[in-house]
């Protein structure tokens, strides 16, 4: 004796199947569709190959930052904080030392973060700088974080830290920042 499978077990089974093969992104040859509900997966606010190109090209130009000047009264070693070292040691460019009390336009801060008093122990190197137009809401100021080799470092999720560096997040160099007083990102001038 034959046994039938009912017609209507047959259309619904195939319908389920094929729901599931149109949309499960499965690595068995069905065609991955985007649902209409599913939202866009939003790029990284920071870390992108942008962000990499323009921190590369800055540590090409800051080529011989040594021999900028400090902030007044903030020559060589200071007490530094987390996350940046035990001890930092800051630099700027003319732009700054022309008016260090104003981030203004061309504004480049460097600093250089050690885990001890001596210069063996220079852990990395962070930079803001001061781009018109790229970030308003956040004092337009553009982060990196180098090693000591001038490389780009990366966050746990393999991020370059350049750009937008956690912007949105809770913690980071924009949320630290943002506690600085005068609304200028910096902690040096308060």
């Amino acid at each position: 004796m034959k046994r039938m499978i009912p017609l209507g077990l047959l259309l619904g089974l195939s319908l389920v199947i094929g729901a599931c093969s149109s949309t499960s992104g499965s690595s068995y040859g069905s065609t991955y569709h985007k649902s209409k509900t599913a939202k866009p997966m939003m790029a990284p606010a920071f870390g992108g190959p942008g962000d990499v190109a323009r921190a590369t090209s800055l540590w090409q130009s800051m080529r011989g930052y040594r021999s900028w000047s400090s902030y007044p009264g903030l020559a060589g070693f200071q007490p530094g904080r987390s996350p940046h070292g035990k001890f930092l040691k800051y630099y700027i460019n003319d732009a700054a030392a022309r008016n260090p009390s104003h981030a203004g336009a061309g504004y480049l801060i460097v600093k250089e973060n050690y885990t001890a008093q001596d210069s063996s122990t220079l852990a990395s190197v962070t930079v803001m700088q001061k781009i018109p137009g790229y970030d308003p809401a956040d004092g337009d100021w553009f982060w990196v974080k180098f090693g000591p080799d001038g490389s780009i470092m990366k966050n746990e999720k393999n991020m370059a830290l350049a750009g937008r560096v956690a912007k949105g997040m809770p913690k980071g160099c924009i949320a630290c920042h943002a506690n600085a007083g005068g609304e200028d990102f910096l902690f040096v001038n308060d």
